[in-house]
């Protein structure tokens, strides 16, 4: 119950979660790691690992996400990780 007065506190005074995106936006986002996936476009945020908070339409704390990749090809890899 005390819990819920301060979440509503705390929303009267401008605190927001921020809500999950998509798209990565370094101005939201942090990313801590990327995974690679063919099935998402690159830079699609795959999962939330610690929520982020704005205070009146500023961000407090960015939220820390995995990012989406491509897998690399050989056609992808410089010369020299080629030849092994």
């Amino acid at each position: 119950m005390i819990l819920a007065h301060l979440h509503d506190l705390l929303k009267k005074n401008g605190f927001v979660a921020l809500k999950p995106k998509k798209c990565f936006d370094p101005n939201y986002h942090e990313a801590l790691m990327q995974v690679e996936n063919d099935d998402l476009p690159e830079h699609t945020v795959v999962e939330e690992m610690q929520k982020g908070y704005t205070l009146n339409d500023k961000v407090l704390r960015t939220a820390k996400v995995q990012v989406s990749k491509k897998k690399k090809t050989e056609t992808d890899l410089p010369q020299e990780e080629k030849k092994g």
